[in-house]
């Protein structure tokens, strides 16, 4: 889980200061026809702070490095 947090926080560019942050709510590890993942939310703390979800994105990092945009997916 955490090299999956770690492969995210860098491909979407993610810093200590960003109003961003990784919540791994998904838990262990899903499987699919393209192989293992995880599933991360990327949260908002400002929307949060808002009284919203602060939901932003939902991805599914794969084992072999791999980052699926759940929203962008499901638009397809």
């Amino acid at each position: 889980m955490d090299e999956a947090v770690t492969l995210l926080s860098a491909n979407i560019g993610i810093t200590e200061n960003a109003d961003l942050v990784i919540d791994p709510t998904g838990g262990g590890v899903t499987m699919d026809g393209t192989g293992n993942y995880y599933t991360l939310v990327l949260k908002s703390k400002s929307m949060i702070e808002d009284g919203g979800s602060g939901t932003a994105g939902i991805y599914r990092v794969y084992e072999d490095g791999a980052i699926i945009d759940e929203y962008a997916q499901g638009s397809q």
